[in-house]
This record gives structure tokens, C-alpha cells and sequence, in this order.
């Protein structure tokens, strides 16, 4: 598939532009841009449980916000910007998988405790 082949499934000619898809990745390259302007590359020494913290304080930022609303949508792009460098930064990793698995088993224990708790604290509002 040439170039122009590519741009042609990615344009909306409804909207007269781009797809929705690509205006989010838009969203999400100029909020990574962001993210290293202020807080660096930070491409090494990060375990599994701090990038899953990271994403669940963005990820309750997001729920805290009126469903549809744009301060909601600038919450998910953020999430996804978190995603994105958390993805960039396994890749620039150096192989020594020891002590990541349980590392992340015990973030997805926290996520689901953490989330409950949030669902919880949002039924008492």
C-alpha cells in the first residue's frame, strides 16, 4: 500500500478532513510532545507499578469529569499519551525481565483495588 493509499483511508470525507481516530492520535502526539517538554524523556529505570500509577491517577481524573465533556476527553488523551511513553519506554528497555511479572501482578492487584475504591466513593457522592 503506497502513501497515498494510506491517507486515503484515514481521511473522513464527511468531515471533510481527518478521521476522528486520527485527530485523537493527533491529540495524543501533541500531548506526548508536552509530557517530555516538561517532565524529559524519562526512557529508563521506571518500574511496571509506577507507569500504572501514573495512568490510574489520569485514568480517575477522567472518570471525575462529566461523561462527553472535553475536560473528560483531554483526561483520556492524557491516559493514552501515558500509554504511548509507556510503550516507548518498554521498547527502549534493556532485556532483564526479572521481577517484572509479579512487579505487574501486584499493580493489577492495586488497579483493582483502587478502582473498586473509586467506584465505591463515586456511589456515596
Amino acid at each position: 500500500m503506497n502513501t497515498d493509499e494510506t491517507l486515503a483511508e484515514i481521511e473522513d470525507p464527511a468531515t471533510n478532513g481527518f478521521s476522528p481516530t486520527i485527530r485523537v492520535l493527533r491529540d495524543v502526539v501533541n500531548e506526548r510532545k508536552r509530557q517530555d517538554e516538561k517532565w524529559g524523556s524519562q526512557n529508563r529505570g521506571r518500574p511496571t507499578s509506577t507507569w500504572v500509577t501514573i495512568l490510574l491517577e489520569e485514568l480517575f481524573e477522567a472518570l471525575d469529569e462529566e461523561d462527553g465533556s472535553r475536560a473528560q476527553q483531554a483526561e483520556l488523551v492524557q491516559c493514552t499519551a501515558v500509554l504511548a511513553k509507556w510503550t516507548e519506554h518498554c521498547r527502549s528497555a534493556v532485556p532483564d525481565d526479572s521481577g517484572i511479572r509479579a512487579d505487574f501482578r501486584t499493580s493489577l492487584e492495586d488497579l483493582g483495588q483502587r478502582a473498586m475504591a473509586h467506584l465505591e466513593g463515586s456511589d456515596n457522592a
